[in-house]
């Protein structure tokens, strides 16, 4: 049995309300070098909550907000959390590429709305930038330098599958001219969309917070490893070194050697 399609969007609306505060509250303290991409990311999130709550009341306030704001809001919500990624991961910025689909959703919303109105068209027109945005999301994910990590291929796995499932309502919405009757047709397409659409927002938000976690660990080994005043290996890593030194020679039968140096008056530069 299809799902009623109008309590799933506000489903969304109220697990995005819940992952946005939440997000905000936990991780207000970390390290101010993430700052930025928290900052996208949690207004990515309660802009998608505030766009389904506009979705939600459709046919009970005027088409310019539940339609035409709505899909904006959406579209601009999918283009901070991209954003969000590729700053975390260090990756350039083109505000262009990544927020040009929000103008083109925006202008489509508008033509399929008031010039041509016809929510077929409006469909099969706005859904390719939405599944554009997430291929994007997932592909900043996998191709920077931290992508071996678990944490980034879970978020990446949210913006691919709903971009898979997004592709899908594509295919099928063009191919079945009458399928889709009205916005809260409860159809297995649309309970689909929308149910992929809810988990997203919780999937890819632990995915992303996962991530500030990965990068907070990796900060605090790199200090333990390292001398915060000179920036060098400590005695830690040297130990650690050593051992691994140690069992290479070992396994492959290979001599091993240490050199010490010792710096005269090196006290001198120390204390400059």
């Amino acid at each position: 049995m299809a799902l009623d399609i109008r309590t799933l969007i506000m489903l969304a609306a109220v697990v995005a309300l819940l992952n946005g505060a939440s997000l905000r509250y936990v991780l207000r303290e970390y390290p101010a070098d993430l700052a930025p991409s928290i900052r996208l990311w949690t207004l990515g999130v309660l802009a998608q909550a505030t766009a389904w709550i506009l979705f939600g009341l459709r046919d009970q306030i005027p088409d310019g907000l539940s339609i035409v704001g709505a899909n904006s809001l959406l579209s601009l919500a999918f283009a901070q959390q991209v954003h969000a990624v590729r700053l975390f991961g260090g990756l350039p910025v083109s505000r262009v590429a990544v927020y040009a689909p929000v103008v083109a959703v925006l202008l489509d919303e508008i033509v399929f709305t008031y010039v041509v109105p016809g929510m077929r068209l409006r469909l099969l027109t706005a859904t390719p930038l939405f599944c554009l945005q997430m291929i994007q999301g997932g592909m900043s994910l996998v191709s920077g330098a931290t992508a071996y990590r678990r944490s980034h291929r879970l978020t990446a796995t949210a913006f691919f599958a709903l971009a898979a499932v997004l592709a899908a309502r594509v295919i099928y919405e063009g191919l079945h001219a009458e399928a889709l009757r009205s916005a809260f047709w409860d159809s297995p397409m649309q309970t689909l969309v929308f149910s992929f659409a809810s988990l997203f927002v919780v999937v890819a938000t632990l995915g992303f917070v996962l991530m500030c976690s990965d990068q907070l660990y990796l900060e605090l080994e790199r200090q333990t490893m390292l001398d915060p005043l000179t920036g060098i290996s400590n005695r830690r890593t040297l130990d650690m070194l050593a051992v691994q030194a140690l069992a290479s020679a070992q396994r492959h039968d290979r001599p091993l050697a240490l050199l010490l140096v010792d710096a005269d008056y090196f006290k001198r530069i120390n204390d400059d």
